[in-house]
C-alpha cells in the first residue's frame, strides 16, 4: 500500500497523475467507509447488509494493495456496487436514514464528463445505466414512504438520525469532489487551449497572433512610445542543410531560451515566423537601454555554444529595430524595423541597426 501511495505521489506534477492519485484515494475512502458501516451492521446483527458490505471491503482492500490498473473496471464495479448497496440499505432500513441520497451522488458522478488516462479521452458511459439510477430512486421513493415496502430491520430513532447525517455528508462530499475535479480539468483544458493559441509550440515564446494582440492593447491604452526589434538568425538555411532540420529546431529553441532572459527587463519576446523573432520593449524604457540590451543579446548568441549531437554549431543573429511614436503608425514601425534588419544582413550580418 505504501509503495503504491508513494509511487502515485511522485507523479502529481501532471493532471493525469493527480487524477490517478485521487482515484486511488477514493478506493481508500470507500474501504474506510465500508469498515465503519461493518461495525454498525455487526453490532445490530444486520447480516444481509453485512454480506454486501464485506464484498466491498474485500474488493477495495485488493485495489488499495495492488493499485488501480484499469480505471474503467474500478469505476464500473463502484457504480454497480453503490447502486446495489443503496437499494438494499433502503429496503432494510426504510426511507428515513437517507441511503437514497447516494443516488444523487451516483447520478452526479456518472453524468459529469470524466477523463481516462489520456487527458483528452472522454469516457463515454451508456445512458441506460444512468436511467437505471434515476428510476431506482423514484421507484424506492414511491414504494418506501407509501408503505408498500416496509423496513426489514427496526432501528432506533437516534440511529436513523445519525445514518441520515452520515449519508448526507457522503453525498455532499462526493458531489463536491466530482464537481471540483471536473471544473479543475476544464480549467486545465482551457489553459492548454489558450497556451496553444497564444504560444509557439516549438519555442514556447508568444506567437505572432499573441504579439499582435499585445501591440493592439498598447495602442488602445495610448502608450505613446516603445521600441520594436526583429531578430533573424544568420545563415539559418545552412544550419538545416548541414546538420538537419532537427538541429535547426534545436537552435531555435536554444535562442528562445536565451531570449526569455530578456523578459526580466520587461521586454516581450515572441516568434515572428520561421527563424525570425520579435522583441517589444516596455513603453518607459529609454532607447539607448533597449539598444544596449539588443547588442548584449547579439553577443550572447554569438558566444553561446550550440551543441547538437556532439557538433558545435556557430550561430549569429542580425537585428533591426525601430521606435514607435506619434509620428509613425505601428505598421510603419514594424516595416522600418524589418528594413533595418535587411540592412544589417546586407552589410555584414551579426549587427544591430536601429532608427
Amino acid at each position: 500500500m505504501l509503495g503504491q501511495y508513494s509511487h502515485l505521489k511522485k507523479n502529481l506534477d501532471t493532471f493525469d497523475g493527480k487524477i490517478n492519485f485521487v482515484v486511488y484515494n477514493s478506493a481508500i475512502v470507500l474501504l474506510i467507509m465500508h469498515l465503519l458501516f461493518s461495525i454498525f451492521y455487526i453490532t445490530k446483527n444486520i447480516y444481509l447488509m453485512n454480506i454486501i458490505n464485506t464484498t466491498g471491503i474485500l474488493t477495495y482492500i485488493y485495489y488499495v494493495l495492488n493499485g488501480i490498473k484499469d480505471e474503467k473496471k474500478f469505476a464500473f464495479y463502484t457504480y454497480f456496487h453503490v447502486l446495489l448497496y443503496a437499494i438494499l440499505a433502503t429496503i432494510c432500513f426504510g426511507w428515513d436514514p437517507g441511503f437514497y441520497l447516494w443516488f444523487f451522488a451516483l447520478i452526479c458522478a456518472y453524468f459529469l464528463p470524466s477523463f481516462g488516462n489520456t487527458s483528452n479521452n472522454i469516457i463515454k458511459r451508456p445512458i441506460y445505466i444512468g436511467i437505471i439510477y434515476v428510476l431506482s430512486y423514484f421507484i424506492l421513493g414511491f414504494l418506501c414512504p407509501t408503505g408498500v415496502i416496509n423496513p426489514l430491520y427496526k432501528i432506533k430513532k437516534i440511529a436513523i438520525v445519525k445514518l441520515f447525517g452520515i449519508n448526507s455528508f457522503i453525498t455532499f462530499f462526493t458531489i463536491i469532489a466530482f464537481t471540483y475535479f471536473y471544473t479543475t480539468r476544464q480549467k486545465a483544458k482551457e489553459f492548454e487551449l489558450r497556451r496553444k493559441a497564444d504560444y509557439d509550440n516549438l519555442t514556447g515564446l508568444k506567437n505572432r497572433n499573441s504579439i499582435n494582440y499585445l501591440i493592439e492593447s498598447r495602442l488602445a491604452n495610448k502608450k505613446n512610445k516603445f521600441s520594436i526589434a526583429i531578430i533573424d538568425i544568420d545563415f539559418f538555411k545552412n544550419v538545416n542543410d548541414t546538420y538537419g532540420h532537427n538541429a535547426g529546431d534545436y537552435v531555435l529553441k536554444e535562442i528562445a531560451k536565451l531570449m526569455s532572459e530578456l523578459e526580466g527587463f520587461g521586454i516581450i519576446c515572441g516568434r515572428w515566423g520561421g527563424e525570425e523573432f520579435i522583441l517589444i520593449g516596455p513603453y518607459d524604457m529609454k532607447t539607448k537601454q533597449f539598444i544596449d540590451i539588443l547588442n548584449a543579446f547579439r553577443r550572447t548568441v554569438r558566444e553561446h555554444k550550440f551543441t547538437y549531437e556532439k557538433s558545435i554549431i556557430k550561430v549569429t543573429v542580425s537585428i533591426g529595430g525601430a521606435e514607435y511614436n506619434k509620428s509613425r503608425t505601428i505598421k510603419n514601425t514594424i516595416e522600418l524595423a524589418d528594413k533595418n534588419l535587411y540592412k544589417a544582413k546586407q552589410t555584414g550580418r551579426n549587427k544591430t541597426i536601429y532608427s
